[in-house]
């Protein structure tokens, strides 16, 4: 009886040895490294555009009661000619105060001696009266004493904006600047008066 049971620890044993040499002969795998996990997706977002700033030119709406521009009388006077300047009969031309001008053929001068005159009403201004600008001129006819005329923008009969002198018609088609302030003169330098001579027939 003894003998088996010493037979069967001896047994036992055995199985015990194998079984732990067969646990040491498997081996474990190395731990590798700890894979990350992926990064999430980020879209990138531009950013907002930029508002523009509001243009320093906008036009603005007038406020009411501002004036209108000014028109004042047009026309497109011939360029003032140089001293001496010989004009054919019948042809504008313009004059500052002081220049002159020779009718071709008569030989009749003619020269803007100045404005005495000139209550034409203002554009920002409401008058009774259009009022009238009054324009002396110095004329000198060939080989005679020189004379003096005066034509007006408007009334009376006596300065209208024609006048005849030794054998000449002198009209008066315009003067410029137009007024545009009550308490704003024009400067004499600035006066642009148009006009057209015509000599009599024979």
């Amino acid at each position: 009886m003894a003998s088996s049971g010493r037979a069967g620890l001896a047994t036992l044993g055995l199985g015990l040895t194998v079984l732990i040499g067969a646990c040491q002969a498997v081996t474990m795998p190395p731990a590798g490294p700890t894979a990350s996990p992926p990064a999430p997706s980020v879209t990138p977002v531009a950013p907002p555009a930029a508002t523009p700033p509001a243009s320093p030119t906008a036009p603005i709406a007038a406020r009411p009661g501002t004036p209108a521009p000014p028109l004042g009388p047009i026309f497109n006077p011939t360029p003032a000619p140089d001293a001496g300047a010989t004009v054919p009969s019948g042809q504008p031309f313009a004059l500052k105060i002081g220049q002159a001008i020779t009718l071709q053929g008569s030989g009749l001068r003619l020269e803007v001696s100045g404005i005495p005159e000139d209550s034409r009403c203002p554009q920002s201004v409401t008058c009774a009266w259009a009022g009238r600008a009054v324009v002396t001129l110095a004329v000198t006819p060939a080989s005679q004493p020189a004379g003096a005329v005066t034509v007006a923008t408007c009334c009376p009969a006596a300065e209208s904006s024609h006048a005849r002198y030794s054998g000449h018609e002198v009209q008066l088609l315009g003067v410029l600047p137009y007024p545009l302030r009550h308490d704003v003169a024009i400067r004499p330098e600035e006066y642009t008066v148009e006009l057209r001579v015509t000599a009599a027939s024979p």
